[in-house]
C-alpha cells in the first residue's frame, strides 16, 4: 500500500513538471490491453535503443520488454530498460504497430500491442494451430493455412481520427438465436446502431450521410469503450445495386475489443472528403457445448461457425423462390448447453428450427426464409428463401450466419443467366442429408451413367449414398429395405459438380 501511494505522488509530481524531473522518465509502464500504457502526458519508450519498443510479452501477464518484431517472432532484450518518458506519439508513427505481434491465447489470436489480428484475405478465418497463430481455410476438409495473410494493425490510445459524429445509421445486422441475451443499447443510439459480438464477421446495411459513387471506402477504423483505437481493420463493402446510398458494410471485430458503445469510422480514397462515423454495440460470447458420446454424457465445445462457400439454387418453378446450401464448420443444429453467469442452461431446439440463423443483405431484396436445415456433422447448413420481385440482373449480396457461439459472413452471387454444361467430379464426400445423396460442397449428387439415379439406402446406422435403376416407371430417391432386391446398383458412379 505504501509502495503505492509513493508511486502516486510521484506520478502527481510527474505531470505537473513534465521533464523539468530525471524521476519522470522512469513513470511506471502497465499493461492495458496487451499493450505498454503510461499516464497521461508520457508515452511508452526504449531510452538505450530507439529501435526497441516497450511489449507486453503474451506468455507473462504484466511483464514488459524492449523488444521488436522480425518474421513475426518477438526479439527482446532484458538488459534494456522500459520508460515513460513525456511527450505524444504521433498518429502517423505507427509506434504501437511497428512491433506489433500476433499471439495465442485461449485459442484465440491477439496482438501484443493490443491491436487488431486480421487476415487480409476474408476467405481465411484467424486461428490457433498448436498454439501457433494462423489464417486458415478449410478445402475438401483439408485444412489449409497461409500465415501471410495474418497481420496485426493498430492498437493505439491516439486518435487519427474524429469519432465524435453520427453520419451512418446502421439499418439492419446479424440476427441472433433467443437463447443470447442480447446487450442494452442506449436510448440515443436505438434504431441507428448495429449489434455484434466481439471476435465476429458481422454485416450491416447502412447508409451514408453522403453518397458518390466516385469515391471509395479505403479503411476502417474502431474506437472501443474505453477509448482504444483499432486501425485498419479487416472490411468489405458491398454495393447495393440501384441503392447509391447504402452499402453493405462486413467488419471482423477484434478479440481484445472492450465491451459496449463501439465507434467506426469510414476513411475515403478522396482526402477531401471527411470520414464518417456510425456506432455498433458489441457483447461477449457465452460458452457453448454440445453432447458427445455414445452416453451423451461427454461434452464438446463449439467454436464460431465458419463459412467456406454458398452456392445458390434457384426454383424451376419460380423465379422468386431461391435456396442456399452453405458449406463450413460449426454450424447448430440440434440441442445445446449455454452458460451464462456461471450458469448452464440446456436449450431444447427442434430439428426444423435450428439455432443456426442467417440474414441475407440487402434487405431491399426482402428475403422471407421458409425453410432452415442442418447437418448432423455441422458442416452443412441448407436455406430455402423467397423474395418479392424477380431479379432482372445478377445481384451480389452478403449472408450472416449466426449461432449461439459466434456468427460470420460470406459475399456471394444469385445470377440470373442460364446455367451452362455442368462438370462433375468423383472426389467428393457424398452423404445422405435428408434422405438425399448430397456431396460435401453441399451439391445434389449425381451419377454419370444418366440410366442411373442417386438414391439412399437402408443401412445398419445411416442411410448409404449409391447409383441405383430400376424398372419402376417412378424412381424414388429413398427406398425402404424391402424394395432394395428389385435395385440394381454402383456406387462408383457418385459424382458431384465441381465448383463453380
Amino acid at each position: 500500500m505504501f509502495y503505492n501511494l509513493v508511486l502516486s505522488i510521484i506520478l502527481i509530481i510527474c505531470i505537473l513538471f513534465q521533464t523539468r524531473l530525471p524521476v519522470c522518465s522512469q513513470s511506471t509502464l502497465t499493461c492495458v490491453n496487451g499493450a505498454a500504457s503510461c499516464p497521461s502526458g508520457f508515452v511508452p519508450s526504449c531510452p538505450a535503443d530507439t529501435t526497441l519498443t516497450p511489449t507486453c510479452l503474451p506468455a507473462f501477464q504484466d511483464v514488459i520488454e524492449c523488444c521488436k518484431s522480425v518474421n513475426f517472432n518477438l526479439d527482446c532484450n532484458p538488459a534494456i530498460s522500459p520508460a515513460c518518458i513525456s511527450g505524444q506519439v504521433s498518429s502517423s508513427s505507427g509506434q504501437a504497430g511497428s512491433t506489433s505481434t500476433p499471439f495465442c491465447s485461449s485459442d484465440k489470436v491477439f496482438c501484443t500491442s493490443g491491436g487488431n489480428a486480421s487476415c487480409t484475405n476474408l476467405d481465411f478465418e484467424l486461428t490457433c494451430v498448436n498454439d501457433f497463430p494462423d489464417c486458415c481455410k478449410t478445402t475438401n476438409s483439408t485444412l489449409d493455412c497461409d500465415t501471410t495473410v495474418l497481420t496485426c494493425e493498430g492498437g493505439s490510445k491516439e486518435e487519427s481520427v474524429d469519432f465524435n459524429s453520427i453520419d451512418i445509421n446502421v439499418l439492419s445486422g446479424p440476427l441472433f438465436p433467443s437463447s443470447i441475451t442480447l446487450p442494452t443499447v442506449p436510448i440515443s443510439l436505438q434504431d441507428i446502431a448495429g449489434i455484434a459480438y466481439k471476435g465476429s464477421t458481422a454485416s450491416f446495411e447502412i447508409t451514408l450521410s453522403e453518397a458518390n459513387d466516385e469515391i471509395n471506402v479505403i479503411s476502417v477504423d474502431l474506437k472501443d469503450s474505453i477509448d482504444f483505437v483499432f486501425k485498419n481493420v479487416s472490411f468489405t463493402i458491398t454495393d447495393i445495386a440501384d441503392n447509391p446510398d447504402r452499402k453493405i458494410l462486413t467488419l471482423t471485430i477484434p478479440e481484445s475489443i472492450a465491451l459496449g458503445e463501439v465507434s467506426f469510422a469510414l476513411k475515403f480514397d478522396d482526402a477531401s472528403v471527411s470520414n464518417q462515423n456510425g456506432r455498433i454495440v458489441v457483447f461477449d460470447l457465452p460458452s457453448v457445448t454440445i453432447s458427445a458420446g455414445k452416453k451423451g454424457k461427454d461434452k464438446k465445445q463449439i467454436l464460431k461457425p465458419v463459412i467456406n462457400r454458398v452456392k445458390v439454387g434457384k426454383n424451376k418453378k419460380s423465379s422468386r423462390k431461391f435456396s442456399l446450401n452453405i458449406t463450413g464448420e460449426e454450424f447448430i443444429g440440434g440441442d445445446y448447453f449455454i452458460e451464462q453467469d456461471n450458469i448452464t442452461h440446456f436449450i431444447d431446439t427442434p430439428s426444423n428450427e435450428p439455432d443456426t440463423l442467417i440474414a441475407i443483405f440487402p434487405t431491399t431484396l426482402n428475403p422471407k426464409i421458409t425453410e432452415r436445415k442442418v447437418s448432423k456433422s455441422g458442416r452443412l447448413f441448407k436455406v430455402k428463401f423467397e423474395i418479392d420481385e424477380p431479379l432482372q440482373k445478377d445481384l451480389n449480396a452478403v449472408v450472416n450466419v449466426s449461432t449461439p457461439a459466434g456468427s460470420t459472413s460470406k459475399v456471394f452471387k444469385i445470377k440470373t443467366g442460364k446455367k451452362g454444361k455442368t462438370t462433375l467430379v468423383s472426389n467428393l464426400e457424398v452423404t445422405c442429408f435428408m434422405s438425399k445423396p448430397t456431396c460435401e460442397n453441399g451439391e445434389k449428387a449425381r451419377c454419370t451413367n444418366s440410366g442411373f439415379k442417386a438414391v439412399c439406402l437402408p443401412g445398419t446406422g445411416n442411410k448409404i449414398p449409391d447409383c441405383c435403376k430400376t424398372e419402376k416407371k417412378e424412381f424414388e430417391t429413398s427406398f425402404a429395405e424391402e424394395d432394395i432386391k428389385n435395385l440394381k446398383c454402383n456406387p462408383k458412379l457418385l459424382a458431384c459438380p465441381a465448383n463453380d
